[in-house]
């Protein structure tokens, strides 16, 4: 047979199961996160369905080596990637209420992804029988068809991270693979196709292109859209608007004021009745940008910085959450921790990058993120973070790792906690200085003297922090070496 129709089965057969595997990873961030526990069950799910796919492969070309059958392999696969986007939604939803994180991560990954990645995995061993003519060559044809797939799957990796996800929606991006792998089937084995069946198989390969994933959700929706990092969605209803990043709240704007909807927002404001003299103020986290708006609004003369990794989420919380503030604000797009390394002189950092369950920013909890925060503020500086966790019992485990991990930096410490229930996890804010902060008398004196929130608003805020010292028992030191905060939060979340 001609070598190039073969050739490009392999590449492109290749190139789909990383496309595939990358593009599993982004539709079920809103369910499982992106965690190591994710990675790990996709990559296992992925290598497991392709030894199966070798082994079967092998034995079936022995059997019954001919064009014709590695063609119909191709068509089974782009038949069942096609078919993810209309499944996914009840698989991922059942596994996670059925299995929770870890197993559900495993099973979802199975039920989605292990028919296509066998049955590409059948392709090379098939490959290597229909290329060698005899025994003589069979090594340099095995290598050199291992090979080529190995180059399809470089080249699918670096399409799906740096081209495809980032400009198409997903389900437009599962198509285009499933239409991939019809066209190598259709030129592996055009001679036998009737131009009939060649028509109609284009014809539904064009079709599956217009598909567009399906929207579900009980407001009206204004932006929904893939970056590389997250599935972002703006939603509203009469009197609100929210922003969701992969499933997960990360903030809602109330119309009539343009101030945030939730509670953990206000709390903003303690630092400025513990220290009124912040000048420079800086956010880990943009998200929604409306806890960013709030402190412009109240604080006019502070200099605001705000780190938010993921361009796209700057630009959709600019245009539904942003309005009426100024240019004022220095949006950096760049990684918190390359903004720290820059120095600085900061008086107030907010931490607002815990945003639910699965979402794990591992790489800013860790000793030695603190010490650069440490370096670049000023030496009464004050840190707050948003805390996802219990405050007692099991699932307290995050909440003391990151107070463990900040305390020989911000040594001096106050909790409050959103719930009074302290087993249930919840917004937890941590509000730590380098120096020892104002009593309670202090900064309720200073009450009176703002009129950014009522003084009984206020008042019931600071009413809520823990007068007992949380006890640290069982935290765990967090460092880049050593960052267990995923498991931690499997078991936050059960």
């Amino acid at each position: 047979m001609r070598s190039f129709p073969l050739k490009f089965t392999v590449f492109s057969a290749g190139a789909s199961v990383m496309v595939v595997e990358i593009l599993a990873s982004r539709i079920m961030a809103p369910y499982y996160g992106s965690s190591t526990f994710v990675w790990s069950a996709l990559i296992a799910v992925v290598l497991a369905s392709l030894s199966v796919g070798y082994y079967v492969g092998g034995r079936l070309a022995d059997m019954n080596p001919t064009v014709k059958t590695l063609s119909r392999i191709l068509v089974l696969s782009s038949v069942f990637i096609g078919l993810i986007p209309f499944f996914k939604e009840p698989v991922l939803l059942a596994c996670y209420f059925l299995m929770g994180l870890k197993a559900g991560s495993i099973a979802a990954s199975a039920i989605l992804l292990s028919v296509p990645a066998v049955l590409l995995g059948t392709v090379s061993p098939y490959a290597i029988k229909l290329s060698a003519r005899d025994l003589k060559g069979i090594g340099t044809t095995s290598g050199d068809i291992y090979a080529l797939s190995t180059v399809g799957s470089i080249v699918g990796t670096l399409a799906a991270g740096f081209l495809l996800i980032p400009y198409l929606p997903l389900s437009t991006v599962f198509y285009s693979v499933s239409v991939t792998l019809l066209a190598s089937s259709i030129l592996l084995h055009f001679s036998s196709w009737r131009v009939d069946q060649v028509i109609l198989l284009v014809l539904m390969a064009g079709l599956m292109l217009f598909f567009r994933e399906p929207y579900v959700g009980g407001r009206q929706l204004l932006h929904m859209e893939y970056s590389p990092y997250n599935r972002i969605i703006v939603e509203e209803d009469d009197h609100n608007r929210y922003m969701y990043l992969d499933g997960r709240s990360t903030g809602a704007m109330v119309l009539s004021t343009g101030f945030s909807l939730y509670e953990y927002a206000h709390y903003f404001e303690i630092p400025f009745l513990l220290k009124p003299d912040i000048g420079d103020v800086l956010f880990v986290g943009g998200g929604s940008g409306v806890g960013v708006k709030q402190v412009v609004a109240n604080h006019p003369s502070a200099s605001v910085t705000v780190s938010e990794i993921d361009p796209r989420v700057y630009e959709a919380s600019h245009e539904y959450f942003y309005q009426g503030m100024d240019d004022s604000v220095d949006v950096r797009l760049m990684d918190a921790r390359m903004i720290v390394k820059d120095g600085g002189e900061y008086d107030y950092v907010v931490f607002d990058v815990f945003t639910g369950r699965n979402a794990i920013p591992n790489h800013l909890v860790t000793s030695e993120f603190f010490a650069d925060v440490s370096r670049s503020t000023s030496d009464d500086a004050i840190i707050l973070l948003n805390v996802i966790s219990s405050v007692e019992g099991s699932r307290s485990l995050v909440l003391k790792s990151v107070l463990k991990t900040v305390s020989p930096y911000f040594p001096h410490a106050k909790v409050y906690p959103l719930h009074s229930v302290s087993i249930m996890p919840q917004n937890v804010i941590v509000i730590a200085s380098k120096k020892p902060l104002p009593s309670d008398g202090e900064v309720r004196a200073r009450i009176e003297d703002t009129r950014v929130l009522s003084s009984s608003k206020l008042h019931s805020l600071l009413d809520r922090e823990l007068k007992k010292p949380l006890s640290l028992d069982g935290g765990v030191m967090l460092t880049d070496e050593h960052n267990p905060v995923d498991q931690m939060y499997a078991e936050v979340w059960g």
